[in-house]
């Protein structure tokens, strides 16, 4: 099994690669499925920039709606720029595609002890 990319250029002209793929040069999901990954893994990336990840993870999530890690991630990030409202819609999404993960339901508890203070 390869290993995991971890260099953000390598990962950038990987995924640059993908985006100039033909689809019919391989089978949809397949290429669906691996261009989302590759715009998560780029978006997770510390280099990235906060609008950059947003923009790439709604991508990806566009690619593979069923990924529970990708709407995970998008709220974790709406969360840390005070997007709540946001945060809310795509932690229910994670929750409702992994409803056994905890980190997903500790995010929902975060969450809404900031909704709380907001509305008090």
């Amino acid at each position: 099994m390869p290993t995991p990319l971890t260099d953000p250029q390598e990962l950038r002209r990987r995924l640059g690669e993908l985006e100039q793929t033909s689809r019919t040069d391989r089978q949809y999901s397949l290429f669906a499925e691996a261009l989302a990954e590759c715009r998560f893994r780029v978006a997770v990336n510390e280099s990235t920039s906060p609008d950059e990840a947003i923009a790439l993870l709604r991508k990806a999530a566009r690619l593979d709606g069923a990924n529970p890690k990708i709407a995970y991630h998008l709220a974790r990030l709406f969360i840390r720029l005070g997007y709540l409202d946001a945060a809310a819609s795509w932690l229910s999404l994670a929750a409702q595609l992994r409803p056994t993960s905890h980190r997903i339901w500790c995010h929902i508890s975060l969450l809404q002890r900031r909704l709380n203070n907001r509305y008090r």
